[in-house]
């Protein structure tokens, strides 16, 4: 049974955490001052930065042409909505759906 003592200094190595990752400690003490509970985890956080590194990196890959087909179509679409507004306000009793 470990039970700190008021004054007594314990050196317990922690080891440092890894870089983009985490670390947790927790210590639980008793009414007695009994440690009852000792607790130590830590993530890498490497999937995080391959992640980041990937979304970086896509920044600069070439555009497709399927890309920049559904680029223009969603654009021409928007266009045609506006379009269709427009002339809804003009004549509301003429507004057609399509």
């Amino acid at each position: 049974m470990a039970v700190p003592q008021q004054g007594a200094e314990y050196n317990l190595p922690i080891p440092t955490a890894p870089i983009f990752g985490g670390q947790t400690f927790a210590v639980s003490l008793g009414e007695s001052g009994e440690i009852t509970s000792l607790s130590y985890g830590k993530t890498s956080g490497l999937g995080s930065a391959l992640g980041a590194t990937n979304d970086v990196l896509g920044a600069f890959k070439p555009e497709t042409t399927a890309a920049k087909a559904s680029e223009v179509q969603a654009e021409a679409d928007l266009i045609a909505q506006q379009q269709r507004l427009i002339r809804c306000r003009l004549s509301p009793s003429q507004c057609a759906t399509k």
